[in-house]
């Protein structure tokens, strides 16, 4: 009886400590309600000690007691299994809720960054440009004569255009540039690091792209679109914004009219922003 009696104290030992192990996992998994988490987990870890002192006694008295030995190892594994499942159920909760952020940010048609998104990223990097002193370069992307396609084609592809340009885009881009829905056909794409000389050669290239592909194809025939795209440069050496919201609005205007005289000019172009364009 008393090799019983150690096996079962040992046996609920591991699964308090088990238990003990598992809440205190929680602390990392909950945002909230921490504080309610840390007593959960200092009360199963003291509770440890009621298993070791019978085993101690088993061990060098021979004081046991078989009854309370059997009921110890279905109350530590009651106690491991609830605040396992409390983990588990947390976790997926977890889970689903980035699922949801991600799903909230991201345009359902085009997968690109919904304009809600596209403003809190691009405070972010102008934050951070300003604090590196990096400049950050801001590009209005929109098709020319998108309506001409939903005209011929129908909506349905013209959506289809739209979600393959974007993909596209998204593809030839770098990570850690920010690309959004602006608009109907607008695209915002904001490239950190990037100087005015870089940006021209990102914005030519990806006109240069876009040009040379096609995003749908009706009946046999490909669906092909040209694009113009205005830049507008913040270099936080040459000036500093105290409102992110300021300079974030101030430099979208101007990559829009840089954008509409890309349009005025024929089209198919890209065109840097300079102060002869403010009307």
């Amino acid at each position: 009886m008393k090799t019983l009696a150690i096996l079962l104290y040992s046996l609920s030992l591991i699964l308090q400590i088990g238990a003990s192990y598992q809440s205190f996992r929680l602390i990392n998994i909950v945002n909230k309600y921490k504080i309610t988490c840390i007593a959960l987990s200092a009360a199963l870890t003291i509770m440890i000690g009621r298993r070791v002192v019978p085993l101690i006694n088993v061990y060098e008295y021979s004081v046991y007691d078989i009854k309370d030995a059997f009921l110890s190892v279905p109350i530590s594994l009651l106690l491991f299994i609830g605040v396992f499942g409390i983990k588990s159920a947390l976790s997926e909760v977890r889970k689903e809720n980035s699922a949801l952020e991600v799903l909230n940010a991201t345009d359902s048609l085009t997968l690109a960054l919904t304009k809600k998104e596209t403003y809190v990223r691009l405070k972010r990097e102008i934050s951070r440009g300003q604090r590196s002193l990096h400049p950050l370069a801001f590009l209005m992307l929109d098709i020319d004569h998108f309506k001409r396609i939903n005209d011929q084609y129908g909506h349905m592809v013209g959506d289809t255009v739209l979600k393959n340009l974007s993909l596209f885009c998204q593809h030839k881009l770098r990570d850690i540039d920010v690309f959004g829905r602006f608009g109907g056909e607008e695209f915002l794409i904001a490239c950190p690091e990037t100087d005015a000389k870089a940006a021209l050669e990102i914005a030519e290239r990806l006109r240069e792209a876009i040009s040379k592909n096609y995003f749908a194809i009706v009946n046999g025939k490909e669906i092909t679109l040209t694009v113009s795209i205005g830049i507008s440069n913040f270099d936080p050496k040459q000036v500093n914004h105290d409102s992110l919201d300021l300079a974030m609005d101030l430099y979208i205007d101007y990559s829009d009219k840089a954008m509409y005289c890309a349009k005025n000019a024929g089209r198919n172009q890209v065109k840097l922003f300079d102060e002869g364009m403010i009307a």
